[in-house]
């Protein structure tokens, strides 16, 4: 994002004017280290000053130019109508500092411009990631993971798309910060796995160890999770649930090892499509109540699928893009 388009949306924001998703990038943000939450701070106080909230705004570097040069006309006019009023001075520095305001944040913004942004994406394939602190992180397929090269700044922050387990290296002197489209988690020192894909109605983290804070990207709503503990932000209806993890099978993924004790065939179904990334059809709605013990490490589905028909007396078709249970 260029200076000009920052400092546009900055503009909308105090204004009033900005849409949602803007508003939700300025939180962004503001997140993203203290340095621009004190920039954040400091231009509010220079906005509400300069006394722009609830006039019309041309939100552009060369718009806030005229916009100084038309006050400093509208300061010299009340000047001379009253020069013993000491509230003439106020539009004056106000000016002053809308063109601190422009040379400021360009030259902070500037200054960071050289910051090296590292990606990685695991399209197809699970890959694991070793970050510049120590940290690793496993991705699940068609996941993508981005942060700034050697974790400049006063935190390790991280933008994940998808689903992930991260083993988070210790330091309380800067703390590990993972920002998806719709929820964030701070950590010290952990490990859990956190599915954020933008395509899902919810956002989980189910943790290993350690403790974490999870929370909705405006912050307003949080909590914090232990080992064992897992968190659900609905994204539909805004809510977020703590509770205890009860599904085993969490980093199958990651692991390839899947273990069912007396478990319905409805539930068994379901962490194979995610293991697989294929759709399973029941054609007789009776058998999802069907229970099973059985355990998978690393098999291909054409072997899973052959001791599912075995041992429970069923057959599975391929059609198209999904399985048939018969």
């Amino acid at each position: 994002m260029s200076d000009e388009t920052k400092i546009e949306l900055l503009a909308r924001y105090f204004e009033g004017i900005a849409s949602e998703d803007e508003v939700k990038e300025i939180h962004q943000w503001c997140d993203e280290s203290e340095e621009n939450r004190r920039v954040f701070s400091e231009i509010k106080e220079i906005w509400l000053i300069s006394g722009n909230v609830h006039k019309n705004v041309e939100p552009d570097v060369n718009s806030a130019w005229r916009n100084v040069d038309n006050k400093i006309d509208r300061i010299e006019k009340t000047k001379q109508k009253n020069n013993r009023n000491l509230f003439w001075y106020l539009p004056r520095v106000a000016a002053v500092f809308v063109i601190g305001f422009v040379l400021y944040f360009m030259y902070s913004v500037n200054s960071k411009s050289d910051l090296v942004f590292v990606k990685h994406n695991s399209s197809e394939a699970k890959k694991v990631v070793k970050l510049p602190d120590g940290s690793e992180v496993t991705l699940n397929k068609n996941t993508l993971l981005e942060y700034v090269k050697n974790f400049e700044g006063d935190s390790r922050l991280v933008k994940l798309d998808g689903e992930a387990f991260f083993d988070v290296t210790k330091n309380p002197d800067k703390p590990f910060i993972i920002k998806s489209l719709k929820s964030r988690i701070k950590v010290l020192g952990t490990s859990f796995n956190y599915n954020a894909s933008s395509t899902l109605k919810k956002n989980s983290v189910i943790v290993t160890s350690g403790k974490v804070e999870f929370s909705n990207i405006e912050g307003n709503k949080s909590v914090k999770l232990t080992k064992g503990e897992q968190g659900e932000l609905n994204l539909i209806k805004g809510t977020l649930e703590k509770s205890l993890n009860k599904n085993k099978n969490y980093i199958s993924w990651k692991s390839g090892i899947m273990v069912f004790e007396n478990d319905t065939l409805e539930d068994v179904i379901r962490i194979l499509e995610n293991y697989y990334n294929i759709k399973f059809e029941f054609v007789n709605s009776e058998n999802k109540s069907i229970k099973l013990s059985v355990k998978f490490e690393n098999q291909k589905l054409e072997d899973v699928l052959k001791i599912l028909e075995f041992t429970l007396n069923l057959t599975f078709q391929k059609s198209s893009n999904k399985i048939l249970i018969k």
